[in-house]
């Protein structure tokens, strides 16, 4: 059958409409984002990079961490572990929270904490260890993340702040009071708890 003079065909149209459709912008520069990991919310501001294409249908945007740092997000995450909306990311985060093995940061309690701090690139950086109320150690120091582990640990801790020592303004703290974090069940590992982003990806 003879087709009309400027009439495009069916094969034709698909071709070209899946190689102009984009997927679409969902955010945009500035805009705040709830990123639920694990039983934890996190707050993010999408950044003026351009997002990009990710496979046919996806499309990622970079964020800046309110706490710090830098993180990612895609168009598929959006209602799933990304939100706009902060009451949604704490519904999510709550469901986690009940249907898992985790400890509260309000219901961590330490009994005695050794603690000191030096600057590193004109940063204070506090490292420490706490002995919680049922005898278990919570750690916080080098590049791990925080976690509660085996007293054993104890002797690393001591041999990274005898390196330490020799940093600019070192100095031990007296009655260090820690800031702790929600602490998650680990799975086949040496620490009993971490917090929320430690094996999150291998849930």
């Amino acid at each position: 059958m003879k087709g009309i003079a400027g009439q495009i065909n069916l094969f034709d149209y698909m071709l070209t409409n899946k190689e102009t459709a984009e997927p679409p912008i969902l955010l945009h520069e500035g805009q705040k984002v709830h990123k639920v990991i694990r039983g934890d919310v996190e707050e993010s501001i999408v950044t003026g990079e351009k997002s990009w294409i990710c496979g046919e249908n996806n499309r990622g945007y970079r964020l800046k961490r309110c706490s710090g740092g830098w993180d990612v997000t895609w168009n598929s995450a959006i209602g799933i572990n990304t939100f706009t909306n902060l009451q949604e990311a704490k519904e999510k985060a709550n469901n986690y929270l009940t249907k898992n093995d985790c400890i509260l940061a309000e219901n961590i309690k330490a009994k005695e904490v050794v603690a000191y701090r030096y600057f590193y690139d004109g940063r204070e950086i506090i490292q420490y260890y706490a002995v919680l109320d049922d005898e278990t150690i919570y750690f916080h120091y080098g590049c791990q993340y925080e976690h509660i582990g085996k007293k054993k640990e104890i002797i690393q801790f001591e041999k990274d702040r005898e390196e330490n020592r020799k940093l600019e303004g070192y100095k031990e703290i007296e009655d260090y009071q820690p800031v702790f974090a929600n602490m998650y069940k680990c799975k086949n590992d040496s620490w009993t708890y971490a917090e929320a982003r430690y094996q999150y990806f291998y849930l």
